[in-house]
């Protein structure tokens, strides 16, 4: 099993704490929601190459950006689901409430 860096201390989390954790529930929906506008401007960017050029590089670059908009996305939720697992562990951990994340096993 993974070790946390979290697990370790065991002082008494005061309200700063809590508002870092916080922070970094919010920093990490923020990333998802980064990939997933990344996602959707390449899947927009290869059906506009699609459409409006008929040059054959065009129609490569398009046929680079969709499968690519997949795989980026794909990412994306990969590591919003490993954070988010991990960041419930050590709220787990602490017995904190985790109010805003279900357990992920």
């Amino acid at each position: 099993m993974k070790r946390y860096f979290y697990q370790n201390v065991q002082e008494k989390l005061i309200m700063r704490d809590f508002l870092a954790i916080d922070r970094t529930i919010l920093a990490n929906e923020r990333t998802l929601l980064a990939y997933v506008s990344l996602a959707l401007t390449l899947i927009i960017s290869g059906i506009s190459f699609l459409e409006f050029f008929d040059k054959a590089t065009a129609h490569l670059l398009a046929y680079i950006f969709l499968p690519s908009s997949l795989f980026v996305l794909a990412i994306g939720i990969r590591k919003y689901l490993r954070m988010r697992k991990a960041l419930y562990r050590i709220l787990k951990s602490r017995n904190i409430p985790t109010d805003e994340l279900r357990e992920m096993d």
